[in-house]
Order: C-alpha cells, then structure tokens, then sequence
C-alpha cells in the first residue's frame, strides 16, 4: 500500500503553490491512500483567540472553499481511500458550539462530516486521536504535550511506539533502536499552509508531504518530500522518486 499523509494545510489559509504542486504529486504516484492528519481546516471564524478586526471573514464562504478544495482533492484521487482525522484546529468547532450554544453541541448537522459533505465525497472521518496503519501510529501531535524543538524525541520519548505526525509544522525525524534490534521511528510533517501568519513574523516553519510504503505484514518505509523555492522560477517545488513537482507541472530529473 502506498500512502500520502497530509497536514496542517489551515483551508483558507493554504499555499496555494505548494497545493498546486502536491496536486501534481497525487496525480503522478496515485496513492491508494491519503491521510489527513489535522488542522487541514483553520476554522479561524470560530476560535476563541483573539481576532484582527481588519480582517474579512465570513464563515459561509470559508466553509464553500474548504469544501471545493476537498472537492478537488477528490477529484484528484478518485480511487484512493481518504481519511480525515481532526485536530487542535478542527476541535474549535466543538467548542464554539459548546461555549455559544451548548444545547445544539450533538446536533448532528453541526459536525465536521455533517457540514463538509464528507460522506458525498467518501472521506471517512476517523474521530480518533490516533489511526494505526501497519506498524506505524498516526497522531495529530497536540495530544501529548511537547516542546516545539524536538518534538519528534519528545513525543517518541512518551508514547514509545512509531509514529507519525504533524501540528508543530516541522520536518523531523527520530529513530530508536530497542533492545533485541527493532528499530522504532518517529516522523514529524511540515504543514501546507502560508508561511507568513500575522502572529509570528519568522515563524520556524517547514512544508512537506509523507510518502509511506507498506508490506503486507505491516512493516514500512517513510519519505518525506519537502517543499522548496526553485531559484530559477521563484515558485515552491519538490523531488520525488526521480522526478521534479512545480507548480507547472512533473518532469524527470
């Protein structure tokens, strides 16, 4: 099985060239499946944080966009399973709900599925802090506490299994070898979002993709695939598997 894991991608608040480009990925590898590991919606209309007043929003129309793009995503993949799992990000609509209109908080129609016509673009909507494929956990990674430094180690240090995650924005990688000679990894994905959010003039962010290879029996091997500037061009872009991802489109190398 080969999977695509996806995250922190923050609709409407995405690169619109590093989707361009992992678009072109999708098309290219053909993934049969692709996980949406969090934050792939900002929900920023909803949050408690503080709001600048100069900026227009309108959850209506965020809420049309995200689903064009998951629309697209579909379209792009027509074969592939989908699964969305939530995180910290998509967890500000419960608590909206919660904090506004606490009587409507089960209210079927205001879920994430409900609301994102999920079900009509067979996406599985996995409300679960974790998703197991093969050997290899899937978290979103606000769930165990960590530093934004290391937080591969750190989290590998709490849960000590494999795993996989996204939430700090960062491309990571560490690896544990046990006693007995199995080696444990864990693996931190960048995120797809703009990189230049108004809270934080230099934030120490990173894009990626993941590509994940599985056996039958479970055992896998990860890539991760980060997004650069070409020089040339001035447009982000990636390397995969002996080819060149631009916004334009795939050539090989």
């Amino acid at each position: 099985m080969l999977e695509l894991y996806l995250s922190d991608i923050h609709y409407p608040y995405e690169d619109k060239e590093a989707m361009k480009v992992v678009f072109y990925l999708i098309k290219d590898i053909k993934p049969n499946l692709i996980h949406l590991g969090g934050d792939i919606l900002d929900f920023y209309t909803v949050s408690s944080f503080s709001k600048n007043p100069l900026r227009k929003t309108d959850w209506h129309k965020d809420k049309m966009y995200a689903i064009k793009q998951l629309e697209a995503l579909r379209t792009a993949a027509p074969n592939a399973i989908i699964e969305y799992m939530p995180g910290n990000h998509e967890a500000r609509l419960g608590r909206y709900v919660l904090q506004n209109a606490e009587a409507l908080y089960e209210e079927e129609g205001l879920t994430i599925p409900k609301l994102f016509k999920l079900e009509d673009l067979e996406i599985v909507y996995k409300d679960s802090i974790y998703v197991k494929h093969g050997e290899l956990l899937h978290i979103h990674g606000d769930e165990p506490k960590a530093s934004g430094v290391y937080p591969a180690k750190t989290i590998y240090d709490k849960i000590g299994v494999s795993f996989i995650m996204g939430h700090f924005h960062k491309v990571q990688h560490y690896s544990h070898r046990m006693f007995g000679h199995d080696i444990h990894g864990a693996w931190a994905n960048g995120c797809l979002c703009h990189m230049t959010p108004e809270y934080d003039k230099f934030p120490q962010w990173e894009q990626s993709v993941t590509i994940i290879q599985y056996t039958k029996s479970g055992l896998f091997n990860v890539d991760q695939v980060i997004l650069v500037t070409d020089k040339k061009t001035k447009t982000r872009c990636c390397i995969y598997g002996g080819k060149m991802y631009t916004v334009k489109g795939v050539s090989k190398l």
